[in-house]
């Protein structure tokens, strides 16, 4: 979070610099200028990064893919990701991330015992 802030505070300054020639358009993530990023830009910067860092091919859509896998992962509840994702309903977060999460069957049939056993 600390680095999403400190980047807003780089465009603020930057916006300040160049007054009326910043295209102030309210991105997140925009040229020095302010202006949308060019996907063709985007996509050569990012295949420098990944084979850099020794990933080969990585497409950018991957982080996405890779965001819902880890919140997953980690518990996060399937709504949550699936209001991140962006996706019309959970349902759609389920078929396409439910293989990742096995063990889900598993977890609820055993909290149903415990609940079970501890009301007797």
């Amino acid at each position: 979070m600390r680095r999403l802030y400190l980047h807003r505070q780089e465009q603020i300054e930057r916006r300040l610099m160049l007054g009326k020639a910043y295209k102030d358009h309210d991105l997140i993530f925009a040229t020095a200028i302010g202006t949308a990023i060019e996907p063709s830009n985007l996509r050569r910067t990012w295949n420098k990064i990944t084979q850099a860092a020794g990933f080969g091919r990585l497409r950018f859509h991957d982080l996405r893919h890779c965001h819902a896998s880890l919140m997953l992962a980690q518990g996060t509840h399937l709504k949550v990701v699936s209001e991140r994702l962006g996706h019309s309903g959970i349902g759609i977060t389920a078929n396409i991330y439910s293989h990742l999460i096995p063990g889900l069957q598993r977890e609820a049939a055993d909290g149903f015992d415990r609940l079970i056993a501890h009301a007797r």
